[in-house]
């Protein structure tokens, strides 16, 4: 049995493929690597070049495996489940096939889990936007900390809200996977945020090493994560009143966690191809969910500004100020800017702890 199983789920990542696993292949391990980590690639039915090139990365490592569809699914969700099915690790890390793993993070991770015997644990990661360090629960958590994060409300409220829902820069038990059957959707793109939530809610103790950076997220306009279409509006809106019917039967809530992903169907909206019709669809979409969360305020003043066109059925002017704003939002420079604040902003933390 290997020590830890690293799932890639891979679509038309030629460019990319490579570099990310000669991070995993060069890392900093103790043992004998090959006999300890298990690399596996799910190839969604690449068109490019990306399977061939998994191929000749599994004849030359003993221990890379993968396994290709026949079809295309779309989403992350399917090739990532069907990794965990087929890992023969004791604890399973993930990743995407354009990011790359910092050169000590498989040692940090399993010397964590190991230590703690945490269900999951949650490290740091950097960007390659601003070169910025993304912090975990950046108040009050900036020493390693094991805990539940079911044990109260609020501490429920501050793990969903500050730690990153990406399935990476984790680590996980499998045991602790397959006992609770928690996997991914695999309809829709938001299923990082539905693992995640599904993962805490399971979950009786994680732990957090907020100054361990262990993965460098790449941003690449091509992503396959930014197709904006009424699909896919449709998909997330779906997925995530999946998560509300979820948290509330626990009795939890995630209202700041909602608001932050509210923020994304906007984003969805303004940058979609859809005719006037079909935004103004996704626009009653949009009131009526948030109708029933009551009041909202967001931290962007152009999306509130927004909102409130929505809200009272303005629909042809929310349509074209939803149409500058997609032009504003692909300025590469406001973009990389928005990234920013979004990953150094302290208002939403600073409002929970005062109310």
């Amino acid at each position: 049995m290997y020590k830890i199983s690293v799932i890639m789920p891979v679509y038309n990542a030629e460019k990319t493929l490579r570099r990310a696993i000669d991070s995993l292949i060069t890392q900093n391990w103790k043992g004998d690597f090959e006999k300890d980590i298990e690399i596996l690639m799910v190839d969604d039915n690449s068109s490019d070049n990306s399977l061939n090139i998994i191929k000749e990365l599994s004849d030359k490592h003993s221990n890379i495996h993968y396994y290709s569809f026949d079809n295309n699914s779309g989403f992350g969700g399917r090739g990532r489940n069907k990794g965990i099915s087929m890992a023969e690790g004791e604890y399973i890390v993930l990743m995407d096939n354009d990011d790359i793993y910092l050169q000590d993070a498989l040692q940090t991770f399993y010397d964590a889990i190991t230590e703690t015997g945490s269900d999951i644990v949650l490290a740091n990661y950097e960007t390659d936007f601003f070169t910025h360090k993304r912090l975990y629960c950046p108040k009050g958590y900036n020493k390693n900390r094991t805990l539940n994060p079911t044990e109260s409300k609020k501490m429920f409220e501050i793990i969903t809200h500050n730690c990153s829902m990406a399935p990476w820069a984790k680590i996980y038990r499998k045991s602790f996977l397959q006992e609770n059957n928690i996997k991914f959707v695999e309809d829709s793109q938001f299923d990082d945020a539905d693992f995640f939530i599904k993962c805490m809610l399971a979950s009786t103790q994680i732990t957090i090493l907020p100054n361990n950076y262990v993965y460098l997220y790449n941003t690449y306009d091509d992503s396959q994560v930014r197709i904006h279409d009424k699909s896919h509006f449709d998909a997330r809106v779906k997925t995530m009143k999946n998560i509300d019917s979820m948290v509330e039967s626990k009795g939890f809530s995630c209202k700041f966690f909602t608001r932050a992903n509210l923020m994304e169907l906007f984003l969805i909206i303004a940058n979609s191809n859809e005719s006037k019709e079909d935004t103004f669809s996704m626009f009653e979409d949009f009131r009526e969910y948030q109708s029933n969360l009551g009041g909202l305020h967001y931290s962007r003043p152009e999306l509130n500004f927004l909102n409130k066109f929505i809200m009272t059925k303005h629909y042809t002017i929310s349509y074209y100020i939803s149409k500058f704003y997609a032009v504003l939002y692909n300025n590469d420079l406001i973009r990389k800017a928005y990234r920013f604040r979004n990953n150094t902003s302290k208002k939403f933390i600073k409002e929970f702890y005062e109310n």
